[in-house]
C-alpha cells in the first residue's frame, strides 16, 4: 500500500481565506503540500500533548526515586530506571 492509500480519512478544517493562503505559503516554502503540512503539525502537537518526554527541569529527584512532575510517572525506584527517557 502506498502512503496515499493509507490516508483514507478526511478532516474538515474551517479557516478564513487569509489563513488558508498563509498556511499554503508556509507549506510551499517547506516544499510540502498543504495537507501534508497541516497533518505534520497536528501529529507533532498531539505527540507533545499525549507523550511525555519527562524533562529534567520537571522532575522530583530523591535518593530513592525520581518522579516526573509533568505526567506523574515514577521514573526510577532506587537504582532501577523504570522508564526510558531520552533526557536521562
Amino acid at each position: 500500500m502506498t502512503d496515499k492509500e493509507n490516508k483514507n480519512t478526511q478532516v474538515l478544517i474551517r479557516a478564513t481565506d487569509e489563513e488558508k493562503a498563509q498556511w499554503k505559503d508556509a507549506a510551499e516554502s517547506e516544499g510540502k503540500g498543504l495537507s501534508e503540512w497541516i497533518r505534520e503539525l497536528a501529529n507533532y502537537r498531539a505527540e507533545q500533548i499525549l507523550v511525555c518526554d519527562h524533562p529534567k527541569n520537571q522532575r522530583l529527584t530523591y535518593p530513592w526515586a525520581e518522579i516526573c512532575q509533568k505526567c506523574g510517572t515514577r521514573l526510577r525506584d532506587g537504582n532501577e530506571w523504570l522508564v526510558e527517557s531520552k533526557f536521562r
